[in-house]
């Protein structure tokens, strides 16, 4: 009976070697994932920035398109004045030339 106890007393002293390896496993695979848990976090963080940055450029690239936009058609506004105002003058011009070559005859 006393070898069945030391016996027993073995099996349990393996069972409990083999339950703290497991459980040092797990808490090493415990500390892995946290980590990788806070470089996921930062690395999600950094992404989020540079999806704020992208979307403030997007933006102000829309404003400044918009802008140039606005700008170049105020622009052709002004070259077809200023064309319309060039043809005027001529016209003016021509006949101003033809009021003092009656005015002279």
């Amino acid at each position: 009976q006393t070898e069945q106890l030391e016996a027993a007393v073995k099996e349990l002293e393996e069972y409990r070697h083999s339950a703290e390896e497991q459980l040092r496993d797990l808490k090493n695979r415990l500390e892995h994932a946290r980590k990788e848990s806070q470089a996921a976090k930062r690395e999600r963080d950094v992404v989020v920035e540079e999806i704020k940055q992208f979307e403030g450029v997007v933006a102000e690239n829309d404003a400044l398109k918009k802008d140039l936009e606005e700008a170049t058609a105020a622009g052709k506004r002004s070259e077809d004045a200023r064309h319309k105002l060039v043809h005027e003058v001529a016209a003016l011009k021509e006949e101003l030339a033809s009021v003092w070559k009656d005015a002279l005859e």
